[in-house]
């Protein structure tokens, strides 16, 4: 009797056991499919975040896009850091473009600012902003807002607002760096560059090999958009660019 009452023992430990492994599988499938389940509705969010600004600068005319040079994060910024988002490929030109210099001047840099002054002796002929009646700022000011509420008495002459000091902050055009509410009532880090390149037109060139000289096109404002989750900068959960052509109007622009 006692060794059949020890079998039995022997028997309901296995079992315990074999059933607490299927219990913490069951578990773990479950948060997996939780954080799964967070992540997709993060990434979702983050993309449409990203649509929403880029489509703000498809609205703009050529010359209304750029970034306040007074807003520019430092170099050693993890905005800097991340220069896959500012550097060419082997399809454009420059390759390598070098981090915003606040020291250099506009016409020395492909960033586009507004310093930029539309000079024809510079190298890679910058729109004048002043095509869009914009007064350049020379030192850091409040800065002009796109307008979402149809508040015209903020309105200038580039269609921007600023909003009242209590209104919530609306998405800008012109920072490098915001936080923008995404659909989903979360908040949103959104990094922005505007550099100028020269798109390589026809075939690509090989990996590694210059851009013929022969296909060099006319230099472009290109502009990345990149979203992270505001508490969690290390990985980008949407990136966006696209192409703005200096000879197309506002709204057409390609991407």
């Amino acid at each position: 009797m006692r060794e059949e009452s020890g079998f039995g023992l022997l028997e309901l430990l296995i079992a315990m056991v074999v059933l607490n492994i299927g219990l913490f599988a069951l578990i773990g499938a479950f948060n997996a499919g939780t954080v799964a389940v967070s992540r997709g509705r993060a990434v979702t969010s983050a993309t449409i975040v990203a649509d929403k600004q880029m489509e703000t600068y498809r609205s703009l005319q050529n010359c209304a896009i750029w970034l306040d040079q007074w807003l520019m994060p430092a170099s050693n910024s993890a905005y800097a850091a991340d220069a896959y988002d500012y550097n060419g490929t082997t399809a454009f030109l420059p390759y390598q473009i070098p981090y915003f210099n606040s020291g250099s001047s506009a016409a020395n840099q492909y960033w586009v600012t507004d310093a930029t002054d539309g000079q024809a002796a510079q190298f890679n002929q910058q729109d004048n902003l002043a095509s869009c009646a914009y007064i350049s700022q020379s030192t850091a000011q409040t800065l002009p807002l796109l307008q979402t509420q149809g508040d015209a008495a903020h309105i200038d002459t580039l269609g921007l607002v600023t909003p009242p000091s209590s209104a919530p902050p609306l998405a800008s055009a012109v920072k490098p760096v915001q936080t923008i509410a995404g659909p989903d009532g979360a908040l949103y880090t959104v990094d922005t560059y505007v550099v100028l390149v020269q798109p390589c037109i026809g075939t690509p060139p090989a990996s590694g090999q210059p851009c013929p000289s022969a296909q060099q096109g006319e230099w472009a404002k290109q502009v990345t958009v990149v979203v992270y989750a505001a508490q969690n900068l290390t990985h980008a959960l949407a990136r966006e660019v696209s192409i703005f052509d200096p000879g197309v109007a506002a709204g057409a622009a390609p991407g």
